[in-house]
This record gives structure tokens, C-alpha cells and sequence, in this order.
């Protein structure tokens, strides 16, 4: 078997993992390659309607409807995950220099927030996700109009056809999902503009108690196993894989944030509590989310309750966890050295 990354054999016999996904109901094994130090999981094999029942149904519902009651139109930097205010405060000021007011392109662009805080600094944009519940929140919420539910692929031959080129191309924590990863970059650089940027996160394999935590949520989410994460990388990996498809990128660590801590621990509490209520209350999450006057006074008391032990036990949760990611930081951020 080749390497996926850099084409080196691997002894298919000499595997370090072996999961069995209940989603796919398939066994995979992970691969190490000694030369690039990637890891992967085998068989490869993307499931387009798992992915969207994961990202609509099972785990993104409650956190949709959280994000919509607490997201700041006015603050819209708040709004971003930690990877993506890592990449704008180390990369933002090279994107105002060299592409101000350009084509910007986000691949898995989820509800929007990079994309309306790139539309305020200026530039054009437009993104693309399979979850057709998230881009109708950001349409709703940032006023985004070119949002397209579509695969790369889908939308690599609509840009051809549109004459479409795009000055950076972003994609956040896509990159460990695909099963193709030099075809993925590859198509990326056929509606790259000329001298165009690219640049986005994947988890750190090497993280503070990645393995662990993985392994200690999958119970109620597909994690970083597949069919959901496919590859594993390391900074090393990463930085040996852009050199392998041409496009030398710096690699940096995520920086230290506390309250984007927060958001990604509330996802994971928000997750939980949806499932363990819906099958005791199946009315759980609608009462969760109704107005006051559906709700009356003793329901809303008791919700706010909620909110307030959810909010509390979450901040106290990110303040321990990112003391040990500073240590042992969870995601990698990467930017093209030079313009493609």
C-alpha cells in the first residue's frame, strides 16, 4: 500500500488501530507512514448522506439553534472559532496587503461567521457547505447571499463555467475528512486565481489528550474516527504534505483562547444534553428554545436556570482545558509561504 501523502510503501499488515464505526458499520485500520509521519485511516470511503445526518440531525441541531439565540451581529471577530481568529491574527494583515477586496472562497463554510467577518474587512465572498440547515442560518443571520450546498467537486465545475477565480481559499477543518487529500488540493488550485492564497486548520493529532478524548466522546458522536476524520495530521505531516502538492504553507499552532474554548465545550455539553433529554423528554429541545411567552414564567426560570449551569460549568471546563493546550495545542494553522 502507497502512502497517501508522500507514496512511500506501508506494510498493510503493520496497522496501529482498528475501529469499528456503528455509522457505517464497516472496520477500519489506521496506517502510520514512517517517511511523511501522516496517519490514516483505511478503507477510504466518503459517505455523503452519514455526513449530513451527523452535521443536520445528530449533533448540529441544538448547537444551531444556541448559536442563533447568542451570536453578535455587531462583534462578528466574537462570532469565530478559535482556529479562525488564529489564522486572521497571524495572516489577516498579509491578505490586506496583497489581495484586499478579493474573491474569497470558504469550503465547508458551516453558517457564515468567517465569511461575514471577511465581508466587513472588504472582501467578496462566497462559500460552500453539504449542510443545507447551516448556510440557511447564515443566509438569515449575516445576510450572506453566495452560499452554495454543494460538494468541491460541484462547485469547481459551476466556477469554471462562471469564469470564477478566487484570491484565498480557506478550508477550516475540512481537511481531515476527505478521502482523496492531494485531489481535494489539487481541485482547490483549479479555481485558484493566479498568485492566490490558500489557508485553514486541521486538528493536531499530537494534542493534549487527543487520542483519549476521542475515544472517551464516540459513544455519542463520530469524533475523529471514521467516516467522519479519515486523516490524522501532525505539524510535520502537514508541513510535508503542502510540499508534496506543490504548495509550501506555514504551519503555526492555534493561540490560546479562552472563551473559544468555551464555544467548542458548550458544543460538546449541548450535544450531550440534546440526546440524553430528547430520549427522556422528547420535547426537550423545543421547550429549550421557545420564546418567553410559549414558555410562561416558571418555564422560563427554570431554562435560565439551564443556560446559567451550562454557561458556568462550561468557562471553568475551558479555563483547565486550555491551560494543557497551551501545552499541547489542539489545532494546526496553515497559510501558503507564497502566493500559488
Amino acid at each position: 500500500m502507497e502512502c497517501i501523502s508522500c507514496g512511500a510503501r506501508i506494510d498493510e499488515s503493520k496497522y496501529k488501530d482498528v475501529h469499528y464505526s456503528r455509522y457505517s458499520q464497516m472496520n477500519y485500520k489506521l496506517y502510520h507512514c514512517d517517511n511523511c509521519d501522516i496517519e490514516f485511516w483505511v478503507p477510504l470511503e466518503f459517505f455523503e448522506d452519514i455526513y449530513k445526518k451527523f452535521y443536520a440531525e445528530e449533533t448540529m441541531d441544538i448547537y444551531s439553534a444556541y448559536f442563533e439565540m447568542f451570536v453578535d451581529k455587531e462583534n462578528l471577530f466574537s462570532n469565530l472559532y478559535e482556529t479562525q481568529k488564529s489564522f486572521l491574527k497571524e495572516f489577516l494583515a498579509i491578505l490586506k496587503r496583497d489581495i484586499g477586496g478579493g474573491k474569497v472562497l470558504d469550503v465547508g463554510c458551516g453558517k457564515g461567521e468567517f465569511l461575514a467577518y471577511m465581508r466587513r474587512e472588504g472582501f467578496e465572498v462566497f462559500g460552500i457547505d453539504l449542510d443545507g440547515s447551516s448556510l440557511e442560518i447564515g443566509r438569515k443571520l449575516f445576510n450572506l447571499d453566495n452560499l452554495y450546498e454543494m460538494s468541491l467537486d460541484e462547485f469547481v465545475e459551476y466556477a469554471e463555467r462562471e469564469g470564477l477565480r478566487f484570491d484565498l481559499i480557506t478550508f477550516f477543518e475540512v481537511l481531515e475528512h476527505q478521502v482523496d487529500i492531494k485531489g481535494f488540493v489539487n481541485k482547490v488550485k483549479r479555481i485558484l486565481s493566479p498568485r492566490g492564497y490558500i489557508g485553514g486548520s486541521v486538528p493536531n493529532r499530537n494534542r493534549f489528550l487527543g487520542s483519549f478524548t476521542s475515544k472517551l466522546v464516540k459513544s455519542f458522536t463520530l469524533g475523529d474516527f471514521p467516516p467522519h476524520h479519515f486523516i490524522m495530521f501532525s505539524k510535520v505531516s502537514l508541513e510535508k504534505f503542502f510540499e508534496n502538492v506543490g504548495i509550501p504553507c506555514k504551519v503555526v499552532y492555534s493561540k490560546f483562547d479562552v472563551f473559544s474554548q468555551q464555544r467548542d465545550i458548550l458544543h460538546v455539553i449541548y450535544s450531550f444534553v440534546g440526546k440524553l433529554f430528547g430520549k427522556i423528554l422528547p420535547n426537550f429541545n423545543s421547550f429549550y428554545y421557545s420564546s418567553y411567552g410559549k414558555l410562561g414564567f416558571v418555564g422560563s426560570i427554570f431554562r435560565s436556570i439551564l443556560i446559567f449551569f451550562f454557561g458556568i460549568t462550561s468557562f471553568f471546563l475551558s479555563i483547565l482545558v486550555s491551560l494543557f493546550f497551551i501545552w499541547k495545542p489542539k489545532v494546526l494553522i496553515f497559510f501558503s509561504e507564497r502566493r500559488v
